[in-house]
């Protein structure tokens, strides 16, 4: 809970400031109060950066670092590389993420320079 706290104050204040990009934590809309203040930002583009349960697995397996160190999503598997455990994390998180969204990028195919190149095209 008190991480959650945090989490909110920091986004609120990340939020308010013009003139930034702000990746947010998968669990970060989910909480009310740092989804209000991202909902209310003014002059905001919000993107959803999606990609499809499998793809993600694969990108946190193939990453030793990520793939030995990453928690559990939801406390019932492993490791976050677990594909069904993504499954059901995105399920729940997906509607909210587009609920918030301006624009919704799917990143399956897209590498990080890609998806990056696309967005400034696209929004800056």
């Amino acid at each position: 809970p008190a991480y959650r706290q945090t989490e909110c104050e920091v986004t609120a204040a990340a939020v308010a400031e013009p003139k930034r990009v702000i990746a947010l934590g998968g669990g970060t809309l989910m909480q009310p109060a740092a989804r209000d203040a991202v909902v209310n930002a003014p002059d905001t583009k919000r993107i959803y950066l999606h990609c499809r349960p499998a793809a993600l697995a694969e990108r946190i397996n193939a990453d030793p670092q990520t793939a030995g160190s990453r928690p559990s999503l939801t406390g019932g598997s492993s490791g976050g590389g677990d594909r069904a455990e993504i499954e059901a994390v995105l399920a729940e998180r997906d509607p909210v993420y587009r609920e918030v969204a301006d624009a919704v990028l799917d990143v399956t195919h897209i590498d990080a320079d890609g998806a990056l190149a696309y967005m400034m095209r696209t929004y800056a």
